[in-house]
Order: structure tokens, then C-alpha cells, then sequence
């Protein structure tokens, strides 16, 4: 009885036993390479202390398909964003909808010892906060550190875009700037400061309601900026995009850009151009990329180019 039960468990075990057998083992996982050309450099360190990593992308069309050089994008928050910018913009660039540009993210060597967010906090923002009492809802992450924008400045104009510009054969004349977020306060800031550095921006749901959203916004750190530069035009003709999310309106942005745009076209700049699109539901954190395709979409004339409307919250 024994050796008939014996046989009766292989032969039930039998198809188990052949199928274990002939999985092939697991392939290793292969890294994963870009369908662009990719170049990564470390800076040395700056004059402000910290040691930059720049990512660029290089231009997509053939120099037989180019009739001029190409342009360069600079984007804040590289670390973060420029996987999907460099991603985004590669069939568009490719037939002319976006522009014709190599693409430079901006990032940091070291994102350990300090956190990304703390990097951003110092590097883009122009004043130093501290909040009044310990009832602020701002984070100490948002603010612990803060006011750097100038010496960033200083290291973008003097530093990055020299080894950048140095290195490629590229039009200076097509130099653009994305920033969102804090780094949308940034653009906003070396918009209002050094109006000779970029002839292009796309300036996504910026922070102008740093220091303080507490405050009426005409005394917060962008409109009191604003107002002190009011008689300083464009010495060239600049173009730029600002780009919100309709659901940040809960955040105040919306009417943010609103008023700050407002006060730009109050100028009367015949240099400067604005566009301005809210983008409908989007939120803070899902905008980047619909807002960064439009935005270049703009700037290559490949959508319409309108005269800003006002969006009022509902």
C-alpha cells in the first residue's frame, strides 16, 4: 500500500515539480537611459557657499534642420522638475512646437546633509522671514534660512551662465528662465531686479505671498519690490508667460498673479509682453507639467498669444 501512495503523491506533485523547474531566473534590472543626450556637471562651489549641479539637455534638431542657434532654458528646482521638462518638451522641440533650446536644470551636489527644500528656501527667496509668533502656520522648513535670492543672482549671473553660454554654441539672445513655485518668486524677483538677464520666462504659481500672506499684498515682499522698480524698463523685448492652477485660488494665487500682472502692465513697457493663463484644475502640485508644455508652447508661437484677461476668483 505504501509504494502505491508514494507514486500517487510524485504523480501529484509531478506538474508542480516541472513547473518550478522551468521559470527561468529573474532578469537583472537594466538602467534606464534617456532617448536625448543628457550632460551632468558639479560646479565648483560658489561664491555663496554651495556646490551647484547643472543638467542639461541638449537640443534635439539636426544643425542641417537649424537656421539659427539654439536658445537656452535655465529651470530652477532641477532636482525635482527636470526629468519632466526634458521628457516633456522631446517630440514638441522635435517638430517646432516648442523652442529650439538646450535646457539646463539646476540642481545641488549635496541633498543629503542639506534637504532639497531647505536649498530652495535659501536660494529663492529675497528677504528673510521669521514669523511673528509661534501660531505662524509657515513651516520652519519654508523659512528657516531664508533671503538668499540676491547672492543666487549674483552666482546665476556671474557663475552658471558664463560656464553654460562658455560651452555651447547657443543664442544669449533667447535666454529663458522657468521657475514655479518659490522658484516662480525667484523669476518674479530677477524679473524685477535684473531685467537685462532673460528675454523669456515661464513663471508658474509663484509665492508672491512670501512675507508675508499674513499681509495686505501690497505690503508683502513682491509688491513693495515691484513698486520700488516701477520706473525701470525692459531694455529688450521680454516675453512672459505666468501660469496658475484655478484650485490654487484657495491658496490666494490666483488673485496674486492677478494683481501682480496688474502692476506690470501698469507700466506701460513697450518691451515687455505678458501672458497669462489659469489652467483649470489644476492644483499646486499637479501643474508643472501642463503649465510648463503651455507655457513653451506660448513662447514658440505655437498657441495664440493673447492680450492677459483678468481671472477673478469666483
Amino acid at each position: 500500500m505504501r509504494p502505491l501512495l508514494f507514486i500517487l503523491a510524485l504523480w501529484l506533485a509531478g506538474p508542480g515539480l516541472a513547473l518550478a523547474q522551468s521559470v527561468p531566473q529573474a532578469p537583472a534590472p537594466q538602467p534606464y537611459e534617456f532617448p536625448f543626450e543628457v550632460e551632468v556637471f558639479d560646479l565648483p562651489v560658489s561664491a555663496n557657499g554651495i556646490a551647484y549641479r547643472l543638467y542639461v539637455r541638449l537640443p534635439l534638431l539636426a544643425e542641417e534642420r537649424r537656421s539659427s542657434p539654439p536658445g537656452v532654458f535655465y529651470m530652477l528646482d532641477g532636482d525635482w522638475y527636470f526629468p519632466t521638462l526634458a521628457a516633456g518638451v522631446f517630440n514638441t522641440e522635435f517638430f517646432g512646437h516648442t523652442p529650439d533650446a538646450y535646457m539646463v536644470g539646476i540642481g545641488y551636489q549635496d541633498t543629503e546633509t542639506v534637504s532639497v527644500t531647505a536649498h530652495r528656501t535659501r536660494d529663492y527667496t529675497p528677504t528673510t522671514f521669521v514669523p511673528p509668533d509661534e501660531n505662524h502656520p509657515l513651516q520652519p522648513a519654508d523659512y528657516e534660512g531664508s533671503g538668499g535670492a540676491e547672492a543666487f543672482l549674483d552666482v546665476f549671473e556671474t557663475e552658471i551662465i558664463p560656464f553654460i553660454e562658455g560651452r555651447y554654441a547657443l543664442d544669449a539672445g533667447q535666454r529663458g528662465l522657468i521657475g514655479k513655485s518659490y522658484g516662480g518668486l525667484f523669476a518674479s524677483y530677477a524679473l524685477l531686479t535684473r531685467p537685462e538677464l532673460f528675454r523669456q520666462m515661464s513663471i508658474i504659481s509663484p509665492s508672491l505671498w512670501w512675507d508675508d500672506f499674513m499681509l495686505p499684498r501690497e505690503q508683502r515682499a513682491a509688491m513693495q519690490l515691484e513698486a520700488r522698480t516701477r520706473d525701470r524698463l525692459m531694455p529688450a523685448q521680454t516675453r512672459i508667460v505666468f501660469t496658475a492652477g484655478s484650485e490654487e485660488e484657495r491658496l490666494g494665487m490666483v488673485t496674486d498673479v492677478n494683481v501682480f500682472t496688474d502692476a506690470l502692465l501698469a507700466r506701460q513697457d513697450p518691451n515687455l509682453t505678458i501672458a497669462w493663463r489659469v489652467l483649470d484644475g489644476e492644483r499646486h502640485e499637479s501643474i508643472f507639467p501642463r503649465a510648463i508644455m503651455t507655457s513653451l508652447r506660448l513662447l514658440a508661437g505655437n498657441l495664440p498669444w493673447e492680450s492677459p484677461e483678468r481671472h477673478d476668483a469666483e
